[in-house]
């Protein structure tokens, strides 16, 4: 959507609101005609996943849950990626519109696991989850080969973009909570646009995810920085002082922002803050305390942006909806869960 999601430990964006979020499905849908469509190799009740995909706007919604074959199951999770190929590729050549699709992954999520086919996953698990990102490469170069076979790949947009990195020992830490430290917040931010007259530009500023949509839509045309969005157009001209807010899920964990080389991080925990120069420390191994004063003033600062962030609904505390024909969802206040209704035969 361009915007920062709630900063708290729920899945409150997943409540179905009563018409969906403005942001880039809703946009385009509405100005130049697009279809829109979401599909994930995770099963659909995650996360409450269909209301929040109803909330950003997309007018379809595909998740593991619609295979015919629970054999493609990867994990506890997701599914063989590649078996998203042809419902992705029937879904484009359905209409002649123009389209904007969401294509998420899930096999690089725990446990790393791949399809039996793709090779023997490593006991180790970093090994695994390097296994992990070679077999999303080869998804996404597969995925290329199917727009190539549609004759659409000189008019299409590609873009990849990462959700969060993971840890496996580095200071000491595992997994991707609590932390905020860049190797869960450095992610692949990359984009493909056969029009462009710049090809191979890189942005040495620190962007977010959340300018993805003023990215792709300033691509297309339109002008964003008075849409409002919090996010901004990464190709654009971004201010040298911007800063670029993060937070994790749990509420207990860190949070804070990046302004140019430095990284403030606020610990709810501790109630302290503190600062990385990442430019004379990349790897984050000195922290460099600050003054009482400083102190409280980045974490005024970091407190008062994620208290704003949060989302409050407006919609009835309890409630139940079927959305896309085929899921029922059900909420109580800030948490809303889904159950898969098979279509009849």
């Amino acid at each position: 959507s361009g915007r920062f999601p709630s900063a708290s430990q729920d899945i409150v964006e997943a409540v179905p609101a009563a018409k969906p979020y403005g942001g880039i499905a809703t946009i385009l849908a509405e100005e130049l005609g697009y279809r829109t469509a979401f599909f994930q190799s995770a099963m659909g009740s995650f996360e409450g996943r269909p209301g929040l995909v109803y909330n950003l706007g997309f007018q379809e919604f595909w998740a593991r849950d619609d295979l015919d074959d629970p054999n493609a199951y990867v994990g506890y999770l997701g599914c063989d990626e590649f078996s998203m190929l042809e419902p992705i590729a029937d879904w484009i050549e359905g209409e002649e519109q123009p389209f904007f699709v969401a294509v998420m992954c899930s096999v690089t999520h725990d446990p790393y696991e791949v399809p039996e086919w793709f090779g023997v996953a490593d006991r180790e698990p970093v090994e695994r989850y390097r296994q992990s990102i070679f077999y999303t490469d080869k998804f996404l170069a597969a995925l290329d080969v199917e727009l190539t076979r549609l004759g659409l790949i000189d008019e299409t947009i590609l873009c990849v973009v990462g959700d969060h990195g993971e840890a496996f020992g580095e200071h000491g830490l595992f997994g991707h909570e609590r932390i905020a430290f860049d190797e869960l917040l450095h992610i692949p931010f990359c984009v493909r646009v056969p029009f462009s007259a710049e090809p191979g530009k890189k942005i040495t500023q620190p962007v977010s995810s959340i300018d993805l949509t003023p990215t792709l839509l300033g691509l297309l045309g339109f002008e964003t920085e008075s849409a409002g969005f919090d996010g901004a157009n990464a190709l654009g001209s971004l201010p040298d002082d911007r800063k670029v807010h993060f937070a994790g899920w749990m509420r207990e964990g860190p949070v804070g922002f990046v302004q140019g080389n430095r990284k403030f991080v606020y610990h709810p925990t501790e109630r302290r803050a503190c600062l990385y120069d990442l430019a004379a420390d990349p790897l984050e191994l000195a922290r460099i305390e600050l003054t009482d004063k400083q102190m409280q003033n980045v974490a005024d600062e970091i407190i008062s942006w994620r208290t704003d962030t949060l989302f409050r609904p407006n919609q009835l505390n309890t409630g139940r909806q079927m959305l896309f024909d085929r899921w029922l969802c059900r909420w109580t206040d800030r948490v809303c869960s889904a159950r898969y209704k098979k279509p009849p035969e």
